[in-house]
C-alpha cells in the first residue's frame, strides 16, 4: 500500500509539472525507441515459446478428455487475448523496463545529474519521468499486439507440424469478441503506465553509491511486476462484478 501511495503521488506531481511546462517530444521519441526495441525481442521469444507450450499442454492434459485438441484452440485464443497475453507481456516488460528505468534514473540521481538539471532550470518530473510514462502507455499495446500474434502463430505451427492437428483452430477468433480485445488492450495500456511509474519511483530515490543504484534497479523490477499482478487482479474483480465474463 505504501508503494501504491508513493506511485500515485509521483503520478500527480508529474502530471502537474507536465501541464505547467509541457512534454519534451524529443525525449518522448527517444523513450519510444528505447522501450520498444529493448522489449520487443523478449516479448516475441517469450510469447512464442508460451504459444508452443500451450499446445503441448493441451495435447497432454486435454486430449484424453476431448479427443482432439482442435476444440481447445478457440477458447485458448480467447484466454490469451483477455487474460494471459496482457499479463505475460506486462510481466516481461516489467522485468525489462522497470529495472532499466530505475537504473537510468538511479544513476542520474546518484551522479547528481538531477540536481544539475534543476539548477539549470529543468524539471526531472516533466523532462525525465513524463516521457517514460507516456512512452509506456503507447508502447505496451504494441507489444501486446506483437506478443499475441506470435503466441497464436507458434501455437498454430506447433499444432499443425508437431501434433498433426488443425492448427487453424488456434488462430480462430470464434470465441473472442471485440470486447475481449478492448479489455486486453486496456489492461496493457494501464500496465504501460504502472511499469515506468514504479521504475521512476525507485530510480529517483536512489542515494548512497553504486549499491543504492543496484537496489533501486531490483526494487524497480519487483515493484513493476507486483503492480502487474495487482492490475490483473483488479481487472478480473471488476469484470466479475460487472458481469463482463
Amino acid at each position: 500500500m505504501f508503494q501504491l501511495g508513493a506511485m500515485l503521488l509521483l503520478l500527480r506531481t508529474t502530471l502537474r509539472r507536465v501541464f505547467a511546462r509541457g512534454l519534451p517530444l524529443h525525449e518522448l521519441a527517444r523513450q519510444l525507441h528505447e522501450m520498444g526495441n529493448r522489449t520487443l525481442p523478449l516479448v516475441l521469444v517469450g510469447l512464442g515459446c508460451f504459444g508452443a507450450a500451450l499446445v503441448a499442454h493441451a495435447d497432454h492434459e486435454a486430449k484424453p478428455i476431448v479427443q482432439d485438441i482442435v476444440v481447445v484452440g478457440p477458447p485458448a485464443l480467447h484466454l490469451l487475448t483477455r487474460e494471459l497475453g496482457p499479463i505475460l507481456v506486462g510481466g516481461l516488460a516489467a522485468l525489462q523496463l522497470g529495472s532499466m528505468i530505475a537504473a537510468e534514473l538511479g544513476t542520474m540521481a546518484e551522479g547528481e545529474q538531477l540536481e544539475a538539471l534543476v539548477m539549470t532550470g529543468g524539471d526531472p518530473y516533466a523532462e525525465l519521468v513524463a516521457p517514460r510514462l507516456v512512452a509506456g502507455v503507447l508502447v505496451m499495446p504494441v507489444l501486446f499486439t506483437a506478443g499475441l500474434a506470435m503466441a497464436a502463430l507458434c501455437a498454430r505451427l506447433t499444432a499443425t507440424y508437431v501434433y498433426g492437428s488443425d492448427g487453424a483452430a488456434w488462430t480462430d477468433a470464434l470465441m473472442t469478441s471485440r470486447g475481449d480485445f478492448v479489455y486486453g488492450y486496456a489492461k496493457a495500456a494501464i500496465m504501460g503506465l504502472a511499469i515506468p511509474l514504479a521504475g521512476s519511483l525507485h530510480g529517483l530515490r536512489a542515494r548512497g553509491g553504486a549499491s543504492a543504484v543496484g537496489a533501486a534497479t531490483t526494487a524497480g523490477a519487483v515493484t513493476s511486476f507486483l503492480a502487474m499482478m495487482a492490475i490483473d487482479l483488479g481487472a478480473a474483480a471488476l469484470s466479475a462484478a460487472l458481469g463482463a465474463y
